[in-house]
């Protein structure tokens, strides 16, 4: 027995019209612009460089190329901005006067995530962290997938970021 189909009586009472329906007001376009490049949806949660959860928010769509980008840039500029952020990277990195020896223990404990840089103008692969340590500054950089080159100079025994290109992607403080 069909109780639900076309030909039962409750079948007409339960269906709804979903198709979309916009009627622009009269006199001009619509008040926002579509298509637009992304939409998601996250939580007030925090993050932690290197943890299970990643660095993206729980559900990202891209509709278009553009958001797509925004989207993967975004990534891994939250992933370089949670390392900056570690309390062992402050300690052992940025404010130490042996900022080697607490790089060394990344790279051992790390293999394929962070690497030491030889040079301030060396790149890095995508989802690795290079690390470049001067006699005045620090410089942390990675590539998103997108071949965006995206870094951050630290000053050397400070807290002081005086050079980073991550703009609203993410937020290091």
């Amino acid at each position: 027995m069909d109780v639900f189909g076309p030909n039962s009586p409750l079948g007409r009472r339960i269906q709804v019209n979903l198709a979309p329906s916009y009627n622009p007001p009269s006199g001009g376009p619509p008040p926002f612009k579509a298509p637009y490049d992304g939409c998601e949806l996250g939580g007030y949660y925090g993050h932690r460089w290197n943890d299970a959860w990643g660095t993206r928010d729980a559900v990202e769509i891209a509709l278009t190329p553009a958001g797509r980008h925004f989207f993967n840039d975004r990534a891994a500029a939250r992933d370089l901005a949670y390392f900056v952020r570690a309390a062992r990277v402050q300690k052992q990195i940025r404010l130490s006067a042996n900022p080697v020896a607490g790089l060394r223990w990344y790279i051992q404990r790390f293999p394929r995530r962070v690497v030491k840089l030889h040079s301030p103008s060396a790149r890095v692969p995508r989802d690795v962290i290079g690390v470049w340590i001067g006699p005045k500054t620090i410089l942390f950089t990675t590539t998103s997938s997108t071949h965006r080159h995206l870094y951050v100079v630290a000053k050397r025994g400070s807290y002081r970021l005086p050079k980073k290109n991550l703009g609203d992607l993410a937020f290091v403080f």
